[in-house]
């Protein structure tokens, strides 16, 4: 291991700041709110916001204000409620799993807890956000990306360079997330977090070993037994070409970690992140200064 190509994660973000990314463009990408409508005005395949809250209020996409307790006995379906900005590791990530009931009194699963609507009004009543929540359709992720792990949405970390100026786009690196234990996120990062493999840029294959964050290797999912080596993610060139595609939308913001779902009707962008973390992608996958492409 040539320890002279990886770059220290403060030192790339400090040069990342000074010199790649525009902060006052930032929040085009950081607010998952602004950066969903600028993918869905471009006809790019995002997720489907149904609301936000802010304030005890549900504002719908349609201009509608539900109020919190309207919404929740009236919802039907799985959600995924975060921060509209600072979900990094998935910090405030909840998703919340519809179970119709027998006697038409339905209720929701959360963190492996049981709620009732009046249980979730009471829980959310009492987040704290900035900038409120963001309450989106749940993502149904492709048959094959499930066997890996069935219990989040496994997601692949794309980094990618714009060459400031330009409009030349590299991908530098990806790597398949994904939960273990039971987690319903796929973050990296943290003791209790997923595990992240390398994915060959050309291939869309999966490569030998995965590693979690504190560099324990693993040659399959502890959970499911599925083999990393070789592994096929779907829709791979596909992928690449849409995370190309709305890269080329943000030209003041030229280094991004994009997070892309896959779905059985193709890749999905969950979101992009302004400040994703370096050592995450050079540990998942190679130094970064090695890269020949």
């Amino acid at each position: 291991m040539d320890i002279s190509k990886y770059i220290p994660g403060t030192l790339f973000d400090s040069f990342r700041n000074d010199c790649l990314n525009d902060h006052a463009y930032n929040l085009l990408v950081d607010d998952k709110s602004i950066f969903n409508k600028i993918l869905v005005d471009h006809n790019i395949k995002a997720t489907n916001i149904i609301g936000h809250y802010f304030h005890e209020i549900i504002q719908t996409p349609a201009g509608e204000s539900i109020q919190l307790s309207t919404f929740f006995h009236q919802l039907d379906k799985s959600v995924v409620i975060k921060p509209v900005n600072g979900s990094a590791q998935g910090a405030g990530v909840c998703v919340v799993e519809f179970t119709p009931e027998g006697n038409g009194t339905p209720f929701f699963k959360m963190k492996g807890d049981i709620f009732s609507p009046s249980d979730l009004v009471s829980f959310f009543e009492k987040l704290k956000s900035k900038y409120g929540f963001i309450i989106e359709d749940k993502v149904v992720q492709h048959t094959e990306i499930a066997k890996v792990y069935e219990h989040s949405l496994n997601t692949i970390r794309v980094d990618t360079l714009r060459m400031p100026g330009t409009n030349d786009i590299f991908v530098i690196s990806a790597y398949f997330r994904m939960g273990r234990n039971g987690r319903t996120v796929d973050n990296w990062s943290g003791k209790e977090g997923g595990i992240g493999v390398q994915v060959n840029l050309d291939t869309g294959q999966l490569v030998k070993e995965g590693v979690d964050y504190s560099m324990n290797t693993y040659t399959n999912h502890p959970d499911t037994g599925i083999v990393f080596d070789n592994f096929q993610l779907p829709f791979w060139d596909e992928l690449i070409d849409l995370v190309r595609e709305a890269a080329g939308l943000l030209p003041f913001t030229n280094s991004l970690g994009w997070d892309v779902a896959i779905t059985e009707n193709g890749p999905m962008l969950i979101e992009a992140n302004s400040d994703y973390s370096l050592q995450a992608s050079q540990a998942c996958t190679f130094p970064y200064l090695s890269n020949d492409k």
